[in-house]
């Protein structure tokens, strides 16, 4: 529910994915405009090699193309494992939220801003993926993106294009929402940028023979002239810069036409649902029937206590929680956040357990673990149990559990902006209660003024105040303990 409705993990993940959606992308959907111009004689020179020498393949492609796209079910559930790292990184965004605290390997933009604004979408549903060989090397490419509509038209928007190297995951290109992708078929995209009123970028492209990066057929774009006129350019390098383009003497409607003919081309893909990779690969979760109590009325003490109870999980971004059936990593990184945000001086600062090991890490003992576990879920861990969390691969997992630590890395504070409101609790008997509550977030501007968060707000006072969003709401089953609270369900 909350899982896979509204994910992030601080709120400064608005601002740095506003400044990441604002950065303009041309040649490979995660290049930045400086990169870009750093490379520019690079990509000039390789992107004129790959039109020669897909000219000379045409033949050998369309020969080699039929035998090679004889794949068997075997075949494609070979490459879904190939593929395992990049799906694993994104079930890791939608499971515990966007971090912009680690550095993603293949997760996009666009996918963080799906997630992070995803309404009342159910992102396993929505969120798609698509493999299929568009370079017609015989491997197939990886897409992952969704379908959106705006101004009542349809799209498929990529937010990931990855293929096979070395018998590994390759990045192509991301997409964001102002620098996406979408698909014209026959291995061809069709992309569209944005840098602000003067600026405008869309054109097709296509996967190289070798599918590693995208070659450019068409890159036309406007930019604004040094006496303020707008000037609109061609090219195929896919280089921006009006030095390295050809300015066309075309009016601004039909610079704008081009592109909505380059709209109409546009395909829908038929997307697989991306929760129905989990479902082959992994065993679902039991299904926790709701449990239904006898309403009754608390006082405004109690109100507050309760409230301030569970924004200690929705401000640390704990969304899902069950006791008999707990994610080990989720409670670890929970404990993780809520420290840096409520108990930052418990956290210890030094090296990696690894000999020759120079990265920093945030250190928090198991002392101060069980402390944070005990005082809200009602258990504590010992060395051995709390070794059982599994780390993943590298590209996955950013904590580690070893000699008696947890390790992260050394990064800034999170914003605290989420906080719950109770909006009814239950009596379910045997000193349980079930609270049902909403999470709202708190305006930026209301955050950085130093705004104080009410915790003694109603759920109307809370819906009536501008400078709180409601984002989702839950419930949450939660053992009394003399007068403290211990979470038995989250969701």
């Amino acid at each position: 529910m909350i899982k896979e409705r509204f994910k992030r993990i601080t709120s400064f993940s608005v601002i740095i994915i506003c400044l990441m959606t604002a950065t303009l992308l041309a040649g490979c959907g995660s290049d930045s405009d400086s990169d870009r111009k750093n490379e520019t004689q690079n990509v000039k020179e390789e992107a004129v090699q790959e039109k020669t020498e897909d000219d000379s393949r045409d033949e050998a492609k369309s020969e080699d193309k039929d035998g090679e796209q004889e794949k068997t079910a075997a075949d494609e559930a070979d490459y879904k494992a190939v593929y395992a790292p990049v799906f694993d990184e994104v079930f890791e965004v939608l499971d515990y939220g966007f971090n912009m605290d680690r550095e993603y390997k293949y997760v996009s933009g666009g996918l963080s801003e799906k997630v992070m604004y995803s309404g009342d979408d159910d992102l396993q549903k929505s969120i798609g993926y698509q493999m299929a060989d568009l370079s017609g090397d015989g491997v197939p490419e990886l897409l992952i993106g969704s379908d959106e509509e705006y101004d009542g038209n349809k799209r498929s928007y990529i937010y990931i294009i990855c293929s096979v190297k070395d018998d590994k995951p390759e990045l192509v290109a991301t997409g964001s929402t102002r620098s996406s992708y979408n698909y014209m078929g026959d291995g061809h995209f069709y992309y569209e940028g944005s840098g602000g009123v003067a600026i405008t970028i869309f054109g097709e492209n296509h996967l190289s023979w070798s599918a590693d990066n995208l070659v450019w057929d068409d890159f036309y774009f406007s930019d604004e002239k040094e006496n303020g006129a707008i000037g609109i350019y061609h090219n195929d390098t896919g280089i921006f810069g009006a030095k390295d383009a050809q300015e066309l003497d075309i009016s601004e409607a039909e610079f704008a036409d081009k592109m909505s003919s380059y709209q109409a081309r546009c395909e829908l893909i038929p997307w697989t649902p991306i929760g129905q990779y989990r479902g082959d690969n992994v065993s679902e979760k039991p299904v926790h029937e709701e449990p239904v109590g006898k309403e009754i009325s608390v006082d405004a003490a109690t109100l507050k206590k309760m409230n301030i109870y569970l924004s200690n999980f929705s401000e640390a971004c704990l969304f899902e929680y069950d006791r008999d059936q707990h994610d080990l990593y989720a409670i670890f990184r929970w404990v993780h956040i809520w420290t840096k945000i409520n108990n930052y001086k418990s956290i210890e600062y030094g090296t990696g357990p690894a000999e020759g090991s120079d990265d920093v890490y945030e250190k928090i003992s198991l002392e101060n673990i069980n402390k944070v576990t005990d005082k809200y879920l009602g258990f504590t861990l010992t060395d051995r149990e709390a070794s059982q969390m599994q780390a993943g691969p590298e590209e996955y997992g950013s904590l580690f559990y070893e000699n008696g630590y947890l390790y992260a890395p050394a990064a800034d504070g999170e914003a605290r902006t989420y906080f719950s409101v109770i909006s009814k609790v239950e009596d379910l008997g045997n000193n349980k209660l079930k609270l049902n509550y909403s999470i709202y977030s708190q305006d930026l501007d209301a955050y950085y003024d130093g705004k104080e968060i009410d915790y003694s707000l109603t759920e109307e006072k809370a819906a009536a105040d501008p400078e709180y969003e409601k984002v989702d709401s839950g419930y949450a089953v939660v053992r009394v303990d003399g007068d403290a609270y211990k979470l038995e369900h989250l969701e």
